[in-house]
């Protein structure tokens, strides 16, 4: 592959991310402003990424935490990393797509999904003070919406730094929209006032 289609494809895959963030965004209009949309779209791509990356086993861990059920073993961190080939797991009966089965307990469900990672990625959901926001997307009626847009595309195997410049860069632009959309709506406000005058 030539340098050239390499820099082509590179930018695709950019772009193709990118879209995942507008859209995402597109759906946070209202509830957050700008600089706040960060708060639900990075927790969200680190979720997804951590379900994506557990999904080709998934079966396999629910199978050994019921074998450990049965067993009545109370450690099973060993057993369970086993069979997902990670450092981490996830025992909820749901996939990330499944949630979407059942739209009038997309709260409930989703907490359960969370808090039933291993506790090391438990450990890191909190850091992003993230129940706060599942509370703020239920209660505005957009947290199907969201999870929904992430189940809508392909996974996220992406560099978390590139996420996050792809974070900066869009940031920046909604910053920069919505100054303009301030401005015009101060200047139509005040040209209102005058001429009514």
């Amino acid at each position: 592959m030539s340098t050239e289609d390499l820099q082509k494809r590179t930018t695709v895959n950019i772009q193709e991310k990118a879209n995942l963030i507008w859209a995402i965004a597109d759906k946070l209009v209202g509830t957050y402003k700008p600089h706040e949309y960060g708060n639900v779209i990075l927790p969200m791509c680190v979720i997804k990424r951590f379900s994506d990356t557990l999904a080709p086993t998934k079966q396999k861990v629910l199978d050994a935490n019921a074998l450990c059920e049965q067993r009545g073993l109370a450690v099973r961190k060993g057993f369970l990393t086993t069979a997902s080939g990670y450092d981490f797991y996830n025992v909820s009966p749901f996939t990330f797509e499944g949630l979407l089965s059942d739209a009038d307990n997309i709260a409930d469900n989703f907490r359960s999904y969370l808090n039933l990672f291993s506790e090391n990625v438990v450990d890191i959901i909190e850091k992003f003070d993230f129940d706060k926001e599942i509370t703020k997307l239920d209660h505005n009626g957009i947290l199907y919406n969201v999870i929904q847009e992430f189940c809508s595309k392909k996974p996220i195997w992406v560099p978390m730094r590139l996420v996050l410049w792809i974070w900066d860069t869009s940031s920046k632009s909604w910053y920069v929209s919505s100054l303009r959309a301030t401005t015009s709506r101060q200047e139509r406000t005040s040209r209102l006032a005058t001429s009514s005058i």
